[in-house]
């Protein structure tokens, strides 16, 4: 939480809560989940997540 950002990452804002875990897809913040909401719902958004990334980068590819 308190080191610096690496330079070949970009995010859209620095990580405020723990956990945070981010999405990243050449070296760029795709998505983020801030907090645990819980087993239930974070291994479902985290799926949206990646199925998203993933979708976009196919249209853009």
């Amino acid at each position: 939480m308190t080191d610096p950002i690496p330079a070949d990452l970009t995010f859209d804002r620095a990580p405020h809560y723990t956990p945070t875990f981010i999405l990243v897809n050449d070296g760029v913040e795709v998505s983020r989940i801030e907090g645990y909401p819980g087993e239930d719902f974070f291994w479902g958004l985290l799926d949206m997540m990646i199925k998203q990334s993933d979708a976009t980068e196919a249209t853009e590819g």
